[in-house]
């Protein structure tokens, strides 16, 4: 078996329900427009992982690791939203964030 070495919780991606149980929801998909986002707001350029976590966490003062925001951009590379332009390095893609909408409301 194989477990997560952890997982971080911000109200950003989280809402928790309690109840009978308690269920952890939005999750991935919400971190990913997190990270799109700040993957347009620098450009052509890129960002590498450890710079779009620290933007990040500034940002919207949370406390994401970058093995989150790593696994949101290895999911956003393989919706072809973002591409990868050096070691652990991405950029958005032309046209990422109309592409995203639409990949959300389907996901809705």
């Amino acid at each position: 078996m194989s477990f997560r070495r952890y997982v971080t919780f911000n109200t950003h991606d989280c809402s928790v329900q309690v109840g009978e149980r308690i269920e952890v929801e939005l999750g991935l998909p919400r971190r990913c427009g997190i990270v799109l986002r700040a993957a347009v707001r620098h450009g052509g350029q890129g960002l590498t992982v450890e710079e779009a976590t620290d933007h990040i966490n500034k940002r919207l003062n949370c406390l994401y690791s970058e093995g989150d925001i790593s696994n949101a951009f290895k999911k956003l590379e393989k919706l072809e939203l973002v591409e990868r332009v050096g070691r652990r390095t991405y950029r958005a893609s032309p046209g990422a964030l109309d592409a995203w909408a639409e990949v959300d409301k389907i996901r809705r």
